[in-house]
């Protein structure tokens, strides 16, 4: 049997496995060096998993992680890919470049491009696999655990419903009821509003990643400490997504929680 200091750790192990931080602010509402401080303060508190985008962060959040983290630091990232770039003009691909570099840039060209493949219903698993194989050889210290379909628009639902085996290896990160008549049968990434109004019973994904908690709080006026501990005893495949750019605010929700 175990002690009770023993059990205490086990439980407080699970419980910060199922806290995903969420890193849309990294590189854009902080400044670059200020991000990776942050992450390797989020790490010391015992959390090792990560949501993010080729977009994030003005295009740089993958390199953040990359220089935040070695590959031995065993920290899961989940990005995405499909990211809707609606204006790819030269003047914004060029400010992104002068501004963050060639790697952010190229993020940018890149997810442009696989999203236009996409709408114009020219697209293979191949041009999937071709942009994966991209980001990890620029960004080798990241352990890239899983890859969403990034929030895909009713423009593209009909290509997306006739490739649907093509993403059978990936995860979907979007409105459920798009998720709920194609079938998904991965992990998921939904906002909590969304999933509150689903059976959960009828969502096969083997985890629920669930975002926009903290906006759901103020809009209804419910103790964001409720609305986490609800989520976390709903379901023991539900994950939280959890930004913010304050080490204090991530320490008070992990005390908060476990």
């Amino acid at each position: 049997m175990f002690s009770n200091k023993v059990r205490r750790i086990i439980i407080k192990t699970k419980s910060l496995e199922r806290i995903i931080f969420g890193t849309a602010s990294l590189g854009s509402r902080i400044s670059f060096s200020e991000s990776i401080k942050l992450l390797r303060n989020i790490y010391s508190l015992g959390i090792r998993n990560i949501d993010t985008g080729p977009l994030y962060g003005s295009c740089q959040a993958h390199t953040i992680i990359n220089q935040a983290f070695k590959k031995e630091d065993e920290v899961k990232v989940y990005s995405k890919f499909l990211s809707k770039i609606i204006n790819r003009n030269r003047f914004l691909a060029k400010l992104i470049f002068l501004r963050c570099g060639i790697r952010s840039y190229m993020n940018f060209y890149d997810s442009g491009v696989l999203y236009k493949k996409l709408v114009q219903n020219k697209f293979s698993k191949k041009d999937i696999e071709f942009f994966i194989k991209k980001q990890k050889k620029f960004y080798p210290n990241i352990n890239f655990k899983g890859w969403f379909i990034h929030s895909p628009s009713s423009v593209i639902n009909y290509n997306l419903s006739n490739e649907k085996s093509i993403f059978n290896d990936f995860g979907f990160s979007g409105s459920l009821d798009l998720y709920q008549s194609k079938k998904f049968n991965t992990f998921i990434q939904t906002n909590v509003e969304n999933l509150y109004k689903e059976d959960l019973k009828l969502i096969k994904a083997k985890k629920i990643f669930v975002n926009r908690i903290f906006s759901y709080s103020a809009k209804n006026n419910i103790p964001i400490k409720e609305i986490y501990k609800e989520l976390l005893e709903m379901d023991e495949r539900i994950y939280l997504v959890i930004g913010t750019t304050k080490i204090k605010t991530m320490q008070e929700i992990i005390n908060n929680i476990i």
